[in-house]
């Protein structure tokens, strides 16, 4: 994985600058450095690079911290989701 795309069933705000921290990836059983994070309504383009190992399924997690809140269009949070799996 070099990138990631991430599809909400709803619209995000285009202007937010998402902290990459927030973002963990596991893809083919390695652990990915999330670099950089933009938003395009209803799409997260994630970029990485390998991190190391770390054996399981692939998924993608999302836990911002309260002070970093991504919105939806609506005015609403993103809530943080775990091991959402990656197809």
């Amino acid at each position: 994985m070099t990138s990631l795309i991430v599809t909400f069933n709803e619209a995000l705000a285009d202007d937010l600058a998402i902290d990459v921290a927030n973002w963990t990836v596991r893809y083919n059983n390695l652990v990915w450095n999330v670099s950089a994070a933009d938003v395009s309504t209803g799409l997260v383009h994630l970029t990485g690079s390998s991190g190391g190992a770390d054996v399981g399924a692939n998924v993608v997690s999302f836990a911002p911290p309260p002070h970093d809140v991504v919105t939806r269009l609506s005015g609403l949070p993103v809530l943080a989701f775990a091991d959402f799996p990656v197809t």
